[in-house]
């Protein structure tokens, strides 16, 4: 994708932090909206580690804390070589909420640097 004319083109950083806004932005406006027969199917983080790593072949990719008003709820994505996917929130009763799935998963070759945010 080229950037516009007079601007630059987003940073790896940049754009995972974004995916990351985006995924909590979804989980907070709808997640909590949700009926309770709707809600996702959470469980122990060693049955649901295990349902996805033996039936989906899915292992940990990509994660990192969530917010400082929840010290140890975590966001996870699992992901497969055949390109499955499943996203999930971690809380801090070693429960675990898959909140999204899908398919074709793909990341950007190269190192993303660790960094802290500060802020801006």
């Amino acid at each position: 994708m080229a950037a516009a004319a007079g601007t630059r083109p987003m940073s790896l950083t940049q754009i995972v932090a974004l995916i990351f806004a985006s995924l909590l932005l979804a989980l907070l406006l709808f997640g909590s909206a949700a009926p309770a027969k709707a809600s996702p199917p959470c469980g122990p983080a060693t049955k649901v580690a295990a349902m996805l790593l033996f039936k989906y072949h899915e292992v940990p990719v990509a994660g990192g804390l969530i917010s400082p008003n929840r010290p140890g709820a975590r966001l996870m994505i699992v992901a497969s070589k055949r390109g499955t996917f499943t996203v999930l929130i971690w809380r801090t009763d070693d429960t675990v909420c898959p909140i999204a799935s899908g398919t074709h998963w793909w990341t950007k070759p190269g190192k993303l640097e660790r960094k802290a945010f500060n802020g801006p």
